[in-house]
């Protein structure tokens, strides 16, 4: 083999490496996107049923 195959071979596989980096880490990120917004709704459920909770308590205090 030469240089330049050598060389080529040596490119194609930190292409390869790269690739396949870049799609690790963008599934990651899809990941923690879908977690955060669970995250957020769920939040958002508790505080509308603990607003519902003391609407309640406010009209049984009445």
């Amino acid at each position: 083999m030469s240089i330049l195959e050598i060389t080529s071979i040596i490119i194609a596989l930190l292409s390869l490496a790269v690739s396949v980096y870049v799609v690790v880490r963008d599934n990651k990120n899809n990941q923690l996107e879908i977690l955060m917004t669970i995250y957020d709704r769920l939040e958002s459920a508790n505080a509308k049923l603990q607003s519902k909770n003391q609407d309640e308590d406010v009209k049984n205090l009445k």
